[in-house]
């Protein structure tokens, strides 16, 4: 999965995206541009909720 397909799947900019990348627990990329796409899934599953915020913060 690349970035652009991330962005397209969880309609982040790209700044937002680069926010989310130095959370904890965001998937590391398999290689450069390139994420696991199942990790990504799981990770956005697990964090939609938070859009726009950091999505390791749990203030409301």
């Amino acid at each position: 999965m690349n970035v652009e397909e991330i962005l397209a799947l969880t309609g982040a900019s790209r700044s937002t995206f680069y926010r989310w990348r130095t959370a904890r627990n965001f998937p590391a990329p398999t290689r450069i541009g390139h994420f696991d796409e199942a990790a990504v899934i799981g990770w956005w599953d697990a964090n939609r909720d938070q859009m726009g915020r950091w999505p390791h913060s749990e203030r409301a």
